[in-house]
Order: structure tokens, then C-alpha cells, then sequence
């Protein structure tokens, strides 16, 4: 992903002109289209949350680095702790429905794929783009739900 494009969602979020799902939406696809671009993308995502937590908050007033290192003195920070590993899947991925055909199969991505037998109309995909898809009875919370496929692309 060119530098430039990841400075413009940057930009177009801290305008409030994307929300936070939609700017990690667009970079979570452009950069699985072009890994050879990831550790850009990466070092300018590290760049803007370095500047975001000296930045001093419109909301409140603070600056959130400012607010932690005060936490810290005070004894009062806390952080919980990161999800298991089996859920990061979940957490990086794009989501969607799709309608599930009398025959038990779904369409994506212009091809036709079998799932297990559910009585659900639609279905959720969590899309790892150019990767693989997994097809799940409902859209996941902090679980994995059943899964009803998953295929590689």
C-alpha cells in the first residue's frame, strides 16, 4: 500500500470523514492485496498512534500518554489483557452476510461453495482477503460460533 494512501485514510479519519471501522476495513484489504507493502503500512499506522496519544484530546482536554504515565505513578492503570491467539482471526478480518441457497451452498466472491447443513437463511463470512473465509452461523462477539465452512482462496 503506497505510503501516500495510507496517509489519506489517516487524514479522512482524523477529519471524521471515515469512522474507525471503515478506516481499518480499507487497510485491512489494501494491505493483504499488496503484503510486499505491509511494514510501511505498519510503521505509518505506529507513526499516527504515536502522534494520536501526544495529541491533547478535544473531548477532554488530555493527552492520553499523559494520562497513562499518571495511571502508572497513581498505581490505577489497567489493561485487559489480549485476546487468545485463536481469536485474533476474528479481530482481523472483514465481515458480511450472504444468503444460503436451497442446496446448502453460499455465493462468494463469484463462485459457489458447500456448508454444512443449517437451518439460517444467511449466514456470516469473516474474509481474510486473498487468504481464506470462514462461513459461520452468526456474526462472532469474543467467541468463535459454529463454524459452517471455511475454504481457501
Amino acid at each position: 500500500m503506497p505510503p501516500r494512501f495510507v496517509l489519506r485514510i489517516l487524514a479522512d479519519f482524523n477529519d471524521g470523514a471515515i469512522d474507525a471501522s471503515t478506516a481499518q476495513d480499507i487497510l485491512v484489504s489494501v494491505n493483504s492485496a499488496s503484503m510486499s507493502c505491509g511494514a510501511t503500512t505498519l510503521s505509518i499506522l505506529q507513526m499516527e498512534i504515536s502522534r494520536q496519544n501526544r495529541t491533547r484530546q478535544r473531548s477532554t482536554g488530555l493527552i492520553p500518554l499523559e494520562v497513562w504515565e499518571t495511571a502508572l505513578l497513581e498505581n490505577k492503570a489497567h489493561l485487559r489483557p489480549a485476546p487468545p491467539s485463536s481469536l485474533l482471526d476474528l479481530h482481523l478480518s472483514l465481515r458480511a452476510m450472504r444468503r444460503v441457497n436451497n442446496d446448502q451452498t453460499i455465493d462468494f466472491e463469484g463462485k459457489n461453495y458447500e456448508i454444512a447443513t443449517t437451518a439460517r437463511k444467511s449466514v456470516a463470512i469473516i474474509h481474510h482477503p486473498n487468504r481464506r473465509f470462514w462461513v459461520l452461523e452468526q456474526i462472532p462477539k469474543n467467541v468463535w460460533p459454529c463454524v459452517l465452512g471455511s475454504f481457501s482462496l
